[in-house]
């Protein structure tokens, strides 16, 4: 697309209209930069001064395009290839305003570059740029082949790792799977609501609730050496008719106020 612009706005009827009086400052803009008609009888100096301007010009904005041609997005391409040539137009306009000055002009030197000089003609290359740009920024939105996004793709499946539930949750009642690390699938029950061993009779008197069982009391230091309790044992309260019978104080650290 840069060479069909340049082969377009450079050729000899295109830089007859812009140099004619009264012509568009827009024409004037656009076939300053990629201007190739060279006047007859001019020397090598200024051909290769041509040469190098369009060879700059060229090159730079296909390196610039083949990079805006990597965004994988339409947009993204066309504004990007549109700013190549805008880019190249600018540096090729430097380019040549200092190959102008070094040799083609008699005794030019490195130090008669002026400052002003090479924005000037930088600014006639980017205004060229920015007038036909879009042209190419359209030609690498064309090319470019935006990434498609796989909506639909199933996901990879999750590798089973040892001592991991690898079916879904289970409800907090049912029993759930495990794999140890040898790959053996192991059940475990789910909770329950029943103690350990199920419900054994309990003499009446003694409360019944699983989480509440009797613990005996320490009468003493001197008493015997703990024991576990007898569920099927009741509680013996002495009669108050008994003269010899004596009713120990209830203890504050005992759980019981009478001993078993």
């Amino acid at each position: 697309m840069t060479v069909a612009i340049v082969a377009a706005l450079g050729n000899p009827a295109a830089q007859d209209a812009a140099g004619e009086e009264g012509a568009s400052v827009l024409l004037q803009t656009v076939a300053g930069v990629p201007a190739w008609d060279v006047p007859d009888g001019a020397g090598g100096d200024v051909v290769g001064g041509v040469v190098l301007r369009l060879a700059v010009l060229i090159v730079l904005a296909a390196g610039l395009c083949a990079l805006a041609g990597q965004a994988r997005a339409r947009g993204a391409a066309l504004v990007a290839g549109w700013g190549a040539l805008v880019m190249a137009g600018a540096v090729a306009a430097a380019v040549a305003y200092v190959y102008t000055v070094t040799v083609v002009l008699p005794g030019g030197t490195f130090g008669d570059l002026d400052g002003d000089g090479i924005v000037a003609a930088a600014n006639d290359g980017a205004a060229f740029g920015l007038w036909v740009g879009w042209l190419v920024g359209l030609a690498v939105a064309i090319a470019t082949r935006p990434a498609r996004a796989e909506v639909f793709d199933e996901p990879a499946p999750v590798p089973a790792r040892a001592g991991r539930i690898t079916d879904p949750p289970a409800p907090w009642w049912a029993p759930t799977s495990t794999v140890d690390e040898r790959g053996r699938t192991t059940t475990r029950p789910g909770p329950t609501v029943f103690p350990p061993g199920g419900m054994r009779p309990v003499a009446a008197g003694v409360d019944q609730t699983p989480s509440r069982q009797p613990v005996p009391a320490r009468a003493s230091a001197e008493a015997e050496p703990d024991r576990e309790p007898d569920p099927d044992a009741t509680a013996v309260i002495p009669e108050a008719s008994d003269p010899t019978a004596v009713i120990p104080e209830a203890s504050p650290d005992a759980t019981t106020p009478f001993p078993h």
